[in-house]
């Protein structure tokens, strides 16, 4: 149990036979996915503009085409889980990380990072061939 609980290296979760649970893999990035191997030591994968930019356009059709090419790049590098998006509110420019957040507006965030989801759903619960 304290083995599931501290992972198996950044960013992932070790398997238990026991309990039929697979390992998992997880990525984080706000402008994209990353990691993954390649010749290089990383496979390439799209840059993104980051979530303000994103929600500046206040379209919700450019989140859920964000979120799907997250969740296509994501099973293409093997992973289980996309960590995202993130919904803090810019409260102040002393918050730190806000280019992951999309706005101080709660409406527009929730809007966004909503069609994020959708997208990413759409392209994670298709299956696999």
């Amino acid at each position: 149990m304290i083995r599931l609980l501290t992972g198996a290296g950044m960013p992932n979760l070790p398997g238990e036979d026991s309990i039929g649970l697979e390992a998992m893999g997880f990525l984080d990035g706000p402008t994209g996915v990353r990691g993954g191997s390649g010749v290089d030591g990383w496979r390439k994968v799209s840059l993104l503009p980051n979530a303000t930019v994103l929600s500046s356009s206040w379209d919700e059709e450019v989140g859920e085409s964000v979120g799907r090419l997250l969740a296509e790049e994501a099973r293409a590098l093997g992973v289980h889980v996309v960590l995202g998006p993130t919904v803090n509110l810019h409260r102040t420019p002393l918050g730190g990380r806000l280019f992951e957040a999309y706005s101080e507006d709660p409406l527009l965030t929730g809007r966004i990072a909503a069609a994020c989801v959708r997208g990413i759903a759409v392209v994670r619960c298709r299956r696999v061939p």
